[in-house]
């Protein structure tokens, strides 16, 4: 495996953390929380069942992930792989559109058995081009829901970042409406 260097990827998760706040000031006024990105609307194309349009009574809540290998440093003192971030925050009822950037030249996925998600992720074609997976959901429940990488990463560290929160297991705050 190879891994791109720590400043060419500072460089790019930079430039890409830049878009993303332009993107959230240019949002402003538009009724969606801060810290998502707001693509055009055309890029929403998933086909809606008539139970979950009558659900979809909100905007739609847009949420970029960004899969950063070892490059989170762990309590042991090593580099590890992580979802940046790991906890996002939606309202029950509301569409929640994702766009994962992975960095990483292995696959990796976004599985929530109790979001009803199990999306593979595309590992980077090269190195510092991050491989894109879009996908959407409904979160129908309250609560907070764990996600996991079930793909095996980090092995250089033994697997550490798949046992531990905030590295490739993170969280879906879903509030009550």
């Amino acid at each position: 495996m190879r891994i791109p260097t720590n400043s060419r990827i500072r460089a790019v998760v930079g430039a890409s953390l830049a878009t993303l706040a332009v993107a959230g000031i240019a949002g402003c006024g538009t009724g969606q929380s801060s810290g998502s990105a707001s693509p055009h609307p055309a890029a929403a194309t998933s086909v809606r069942s008539p139970t979950q349009r009558s659900q979809q009574s909100m905007p739609t809540a847009y949420r970029v992930i960004t899969i950063l290998p070892g490059m989170k440093l762990g309590p042991d003192g090593k580099l590890h792989d992580a979802f940046s971030p790991a906890t996002l925050r939606v309202t029950q009822g509301q569409q929640v559109d994702v766009t994962v950037y992975n960095y990483d030249n292995m696959k990796h996925s976004f599985t929530s058995s109790a979001l009803g998600v199990n999306e593979q992720l595309n590992p980077s074609p090269k190195n510092g081009e991050p491989g894109v997976t879009h996908f959407t959901f409904v979160a129908n429940r309250a609560g907070t829901f764990t996600f996991e990488c079930v793909d095996p990463c980090d092995m250089s560290n033994g697997g550490w970042s798949m046992a531990h929160q905030g590295y490739m297991i993170g969280s879906v705050t879903v509030a009550p409406q």
